[in-house]
């Protein structure tokens, strides 16, 4: 029965992911994209930790950019790549975007693939399906995430004022 469950899983994932290329538009400016998200990164970089309103909305423009800029540029790995090579192309595709925390969990996805790979157990749980998803997934929560830390820190800081 779980086989039968998980195909079914595998099967949505795919036509998600193939919902989402259907979607996509042109990319007009693809250079201009990526500096917005490459600036947001810069500018949380350089917040020096002072204001924590300040560093949750860097934080969050962060997020939001990074995620922006993948949503409009879903894509399929090329045929024939074991688990390992998805999440090193992954890995490599999107260095360009410069953020450490994405480039150490994509590297981190990459090692736990090939450990898996070579019987080596992992406690996390993994799940399959396209990658470009999972990616999606994980930078939609880091989203998430910090829009919940922002709207925390405008609450201190409404609390601060009163």
């Amino acid at each position: 029965m779980k086989r039968a469950v998980d195909a079914a899983s595998h099967e949505d994932e795919i036509a998600e992911l193939d919902r989402l290329i259907k979607k996509a538009r042109p990319i007009a400016n693809e250079a201009k994209d990526l500096a917005l998200v490459c600036e947001a990164i810069k500018a949380e970089r350089a917040h020096r930790g002072e204001d924590d309103l300040q560093a949750a909305q860097l934080t969050f423009a962060k997020w939001q950019a990074i995620h922006k800029y993948i949503y409009a540029r879903p894509f399929r790995l090329p045929e024939g790549l074991n688990r390992g090579e998805q999440w090193q192309h992954m890995a490599r595709h999107y260095a360009s975007l410069g953020d450490d925390e994405l480039d150490e969990w994509l590297a981190l996805q990459a090692e736990i693939a090939d450990n898996r790979q070579k019987g080596i157990a992992d406690l996390r749980i993994r799940r399959d399906g396209p990658c470009f998803l999972i990616v999606l997934e994980y930078v939609g929560n880091r989203k998430r995430t910090a829009l919940a830390i922002l709207h925390w820190a405008q609450a201190q800081m409404g609390d601060e004022t009163d």
